[in-house]
């Protein structure tokens, strides 16, 4: 982030003051680094699911999801002081399914809310402008599930999946404005069996504090309780994006 320093000084050391200040701010203003980038993630679902004994599958296309959507949001950060860097990534959706023409008419409505989030270093790579980062951090995942059921009442569970994660995120400068970036994580031992994402981006510096993404991103969850009920799928899809970076 970019600020001004102020010098006090007496007059007879003013001169002196305000050049070694120079240098200083502009080391200063090179120190940081911020990205924060709103997208849209066309996102399928495909699952193999089993509750109570009794499995199935799920398969679900974006339009599919987009016909029972109220509301979604998106975004990733990053924040880098020096060669330290921290990782931030967003998904928020709203789903309302309608049970008219069931035995019972009501609605079902399900939130959910996932976040990872990382803390690590960014090492240099093999060439000028290649860079890794290596962070350490947490994986989130939230669902509320509400069921009104028409003259009977409303039901609703929560589920809360937290899980460590080791996220790789190396950077390769392709062109002046162009560079590839993509985003590997896996994580275990938390909430879930295991949880594991594959997000290949490349990223577009159009404008001097504005760039484009454009990639795609495959996220997956296995989880088993201890009722026998499990899931093991993902949630994939193409995912477009502009942000700004200063």
């Amino acid at each position: 982030m970019k600020n001004s320093m102020k010098t006090k000084a007496s007059i007879l050391g003013l001169s002196l003051m305000a050049a070694s200040a120079m240098p200083a701010s502009a080391a200063e203003q090179s120190d940081w680094k911020f990205e924060f980038t709103p997208y849209l993630w066309a996102a399928s679902m495909k699952a193999d699911v089993e509750v109570r004994g009794h499995s199935g599958s799920v398969d679900a296309s974006f339009n599919d999801l987009m016909d029972k959507m109220d509301a979604s949001a998106a975004f990733l950060g990053t924040a880098q002081y020096k060669s330290w860097v921290t990782w931030v990534q967003f998904d928020y959706i709203n789903l309302n399914f309608d049970l008219a023409g069931h035995k019972h008419t009501g609605a079902l409505d399900i939130k959910q809310t996932m976040g990872t989030f990382g803390l690590g270093y960014q090492f240099s790579g093999w060439k000028e402008g290649q860079t890794v980062d290596v962070l350490l951090g947490v994986r989130t995942m939230t669902l509320e599930n509400e069921l009104s059921i028409d003259s009977v009442g409303t039901f609703s569970k929560d589920s809360d999946f937290v899980d460590p994660v080791i996220i790789v995120r190396p950077s390769f400068q392709i062109s002046e404005k162009w560079r590839f970036n993509p985003t590997l994580s896996y994580g275990t031992g938390g909430d879930s069996e295991e949880t594991w994402e594959l997000q290949p981006q490349f990223q577009y510096q159009a404008w001097e504090n504005t760039a484009f993404r454009f990639g795609y991103r495959k996220l997956h969850y296995k989880i088993e309780n201890e009722n026998g009920n499990s899931f093991d799928g993902s949630f994939e899809g193409p995912i477009i994006g502009v942000g700004i970076t200063f």
